[in-house]
């Protein structure tokens, strides 16, 4: 199935890949470095009206568009900082007030002008999440919900896209702000994989204990979670894709010192 995907950042955007698009998989506006690509000097959520209701129509004859993807942020939206992130706004504005999925994505090693391996493994990786919640067919998500992507410290050598577990968690809770040299040892004890709805971890306690974990929370207005039919129905979607599916798979030694691609920061062993 084509989507029509509108992608947007706040950051600025990262090129992850040289390439033309493949028809066959949708027609995206945004993402890469042809006529596709518009350079909007305002606020985030601004940008993102400008892609919706001048580009994005302009380029797909005033059809609307099916998927907002919002990302990746130079950084973790979690904590308190989810208030003043304009990465995670852009998706709850497009899926509150203009009715249109959408995926916010974070990243502590996305830095904005980054072309390097960490790029391409994102862009991998939000291409595996899309097709998850394509493969049911339409509406991917269910009416005001956003989903918000937290990718983890990388380590070296580069992670492959199969070593990462996705586990859902809740954007609400522990308040600090976290910075990836906060995070101290990562274990892969599996604790978090079980998706269990009535005891979802936050998103930095999973970013900040457990070695390769994509967190997925579930999201309406006001940066909250999602009713629980609403998550119950996107758990649904993701079945084939969340860690609590697929049994213990991936990850490296259970205690590791995790580091960015390009050095810039590090984890410190326990």
């Amino acid at each position: 199935m084509g989507l029509r995907i509108l992608v947007t950042n706040d950051d600025g955007y990262a090129r992850a890949r040289d390439e033309e698009p493949n028809p066959e998989d949708g027609d995206i506006t945004g993402t890469l470095p042809n006529e596709r690509i518009n350079w909007v000097n305002s606020h985030p959520v601004t940008a993102a009206r400008f892609g919706l209701d001048l580009f994005g129509p302009m380029l797909w004859s005033d059809k609307p568009c099916d998927l907002v993807i919002s990302g990746p942020s130079w950084g973790w939206n979690t904590g308190y900082n989810v208030w003043g992130s304009g990465t995670l706004n852009i998706a709850q504005y497009a899926a509150v007030k203009r009715n249109i999925p959408a995926i916010a994505v974070s990243a502590q090693d996305a830095h904005p002008h980054s072309k390097g391996a960490a790029a391409v493994l994102y862009a991998g990786l939000v291409t595996k999440l899309v097709e998850a919640l394509v493969e049911p067919g339409k509406p991917l998500l269910p009416e005001n919900v956003w989903l918000s992507v937290h990718f983890p410290v990388l380590r070296r050598p580069v992670p492959k896209e199969d070593d990462f577990k996705w586990v859902l968690a809740r954007i609400e809770g522990n308040s600090e702000f976290l910075c990836s040299w906060k995070v101290k040892s990562l274990v892969d004890d599996g604790t978090f994989d079980n998706c269990d709805l009535d005891n979802l971890p936050a998103e930095q306690t999973v970013l900040s204990r457990c070695l390769n974990r994509i967190c997925i929370s579930i999201n309406t207005d006001g940066q909250r979670s999602a009713p629980r039919e609403d998550q119950i129905l996107v758990k649904e979607r993701l079945n084939g894709l969340l860690a609590c599916s697929r049994g213990g798979q991936g990850g490296y030694d259970s205690r590791s010192t995790s580091a960015n691609v390009d050095g810039e920061h590090h984890a410190e062993e326990a």
